[in-house]
């Protein structure tokens, strides 16, 4: 398979007013209205990098990889049914509301929901931060990253995304701490980006641990972290990660899942494939805030927020 970014994740939302404000105020996103009551929010020349869809519960529903060619497209569907996988294939309303051309669903072994597309729609609108947010990091590096749970079935998970999908290991990475078990991450690539999906041995209600976003600048980083500070959503302080050199800090979203806020300006300082053990993934910072961060975690078997 040659899946090349992620191109945009879909999210469910009891409160679509909610993830406006937080999109748009917070994230420095721009909201756009989409059809079916569905909220967009745009970051670059895509219709949409986030699908907020009305829904009855809060949380991440899917995400979802881009091929460069329909032929690369249509030989990703091929290589998972024939790897056993069941594939579901959009209807001409989910080409229209995810603004693709053709698309298809799967689970991962873990049960994570993922969406296949080629041939995203280039939007005329250009995009205008509300928040002044100068440049978020797209293009061929796709949105972003996400780190999605695995609980049990880390292992399975891990060689599907290597041996089926193809996605190239980046690091590995085993969170140890007096008071939890230990907890094996992959981190894994798709493009140039230091790791567009992670996979940790956790379980996540939300539907996944966090979303990241890497902005062009320091100082984009510096207001969006007072913006997140004025509107109480703060969940870890600035800090900077070991694996991929980034300057950030998190927000808990609107769906109960965090979201990564960064800025890098270096390649990473660890190489390809090298293993990593510790309790924080941080050189410094990164401190929980308050009462945002889990407590008493059996990290294989209850909700964790994994960082980096």
């Amino acid at each position: 398979m040659n899946l090349i970014e992620l191109g945009y994740v879909v999210v469910d939302a009891t409160n679509i007013e909610a993830w406006r404000r937080f999109g748009a105020d917070v994230l420095g996103l721009m909201p756009v209205d989409g059809p079916d009551g569905v909220l967009y929010l745009k970051m670059d020349e895509r219709p949409a990098r986030f699908v907020v869809r009305p829904a009855d519960t809060d949380g991440f529903a899917a995400a979802a990889w881009g091929t460069r060619t329909e032929e690369d497209f249509t030989h990703a569907r091929d290589e998972l049914i024939a790897a056993g996988m069941k594939v579901t294939d959009a209807t001409s309303d989910d080409l229209r509301v995810r603004q693709v051309q053709r698309m298809f669903r799967f689970l991962d072994p873990a049960g994570n929901r993922h969406e296949v597309f080629c041939g995203p729609v280039v939007d005329p609108i250009r995009f205008v931060s509300p928040a002044g947010v100068r440049r978020f990091v797209s293009g061929e590096l796709g949105m972003g990253h996400v780190v999605l749970p695995t609980g049990s079935a880390f292992e399975e998970t891990v060689r599907f995304f290597t041996s089926v999908v193809g996605l190239g290991p980046a690091n590995s990475r085993e969170f140890r701490s007096p008071d939890r078990d230990p907890v094996r991450v992959q981190f894994l690539q798709c493009n140039d980006r230091q790791h567009s999906l992670a996979l940790g041995e956790v379980v996540a209600p939300s539907g996944c641990s966090h979303i990241a976003l890497e902005v062009g600048s320091l100082d984009d980083v510096g207001d969006a972290l007072d913006r997140a500070v004025r509107h109480g959503v703060l969940a870890r302080q600035l800090g900077k990660h070991i694996n991929d050199a980034m300057v950030s800090f998190y927000v808990t979203t609107p769906g109960g899942f965090q979201l990564e806020y960064g800025f890098s300006d270096g390649e990473p300082t660890w190489p390809r494939n090298s293993y990593f053990v510790d309790a924080v993934g941080s050189y410094w910072g990164h401190a929980w805030v308050g009462d945002s961060r889990p407590v008493g975690i059996p990290a294989r078997s209850a909700d964790a927020v994994i960082t980096s």
